[in-house]
């Protein structure tokens, strides 16, 4: 079913939202090209372009596919997304023969949509100046190395009990050359106890501090003394140590393209910042709820 006339101006404003500038609208604002400069229809002595109708189509097959639709891909979709712009002109047109233009707090809306759209547009402008290319990106990557390092993690088994005597004595008999997975399955009181104690892989910070300050000073093979935690008394061993890993540059460089980006829009903004510092009554701003 078409929407109705008040659907398509409501959509049409919400498509001119607030600019939130960060990597998508980094990326995807960029100039109009020639041939979206063509008029397809005049309304009111206000202009549809090419571009208009292809912004629109846009939207409608955004959300045709978030329903299912497949009416905004056929052979009227165009004539559809047209006839929606059309309504947009026509009621705006209605507006300033009533003279809603006049209002202040239309006109308040107007200025925010302006500002919106030169923001987009300088920021997209600004950002296809920017060297995004696979070498520009590659000197990124060589020179934060640290950015793109997967942590290391350690293979542990433990041995947990209720009581410091309890593990003492378990300390004792491995020291004897008890069996640890078989200990671990006799005394532990947690969930590891049929798995004889397996903890699997485990990244630094995961666990509580006086375990993870024991679990990562091991070696391989080692087992640490009697470490108290909330949740018991604890003997661990290290199985296995994964080192830290540097990811491909293949598998991070759209990330690192979105760094580029994001940097060189926080140093245009401070940039931007020096001439037109923002005056924030603080007051109004902290009785907002």
């Amino acid at each position: 079913m078409r929407a109705s006339p008040f659907d398509c101006v409501a959509s049409a404003f919400r498509r001119k939202g607030i600019l939130a500038i960060g990597v998508v609208g980094l990326a995807a604002v960029t100039a109009a090209q020639s041939d979206g400069t063509r008029v397809v229809a005049e309304v009111a002595g206000r202009q549809i372009l090419v571009a208009d109708v292809q912004a629109q189509l846009a939207v409608n097959r955004k959300q045709a596919a978030t329903e299912s639709r497949l009416d905004a891909f056929g052979s009227k979709a165009a004539a559809v997304a047209l006839d929606q712009l059309v309504d947009v002109k026509l009621f705006a047109a209605a507006a300033r023969d009533e003279g809603l233009l006049e209002r202040s707090d239309v006109r308040h809306e107007i200025e925010n949509a302006i500002d919106a759209v030169l923001a987009e547009r300088l920021v997209g402008e600004r950002a296809a100046k920017v060297p995004v290319d696979e070498a520009a990106l590659r000197r990124y990557y060589d020179a934060h190395p640290t950015e793109f390092e997967t942590p290391g993690k350690v293979k542990a088994r433990h041995i947990v009990v209720k009581t410091e005597a309890e593990a003492t004595g378990i300390l004792g008999k491995l020291r004897r050359n008890g069996d640890f997975v078989q200990l671990a399955r006799a005394n532990n009181v947690d969930a590891t106890r049929e798995s004889g104690g397996d903890l699997g892989l485990i990244g630094r910070g995961v666990m509580v501090e006086p375990f993870d300050r024991a679990l990562f000073s091991l070696k391989v093979g080692e087992i640490s003394p009697v470490v108290r935690t909330p949740y018991g008394f604890h003997i661990v061993r290290v199985e296995n140590i994964e080192p830290p890993a540097r990811a491909p540059f293949a598998s991070v460089a759209d990330k690192i393209r979105q760094r580029v980006l994001q940097t060189e829009a926080a140093a245009w903004k401070a940039e931007i910042l020096k001439r037109h510092a923002p005056r924030i009554n603080q007051a109004v701003l902290k009785s907002l709820k």
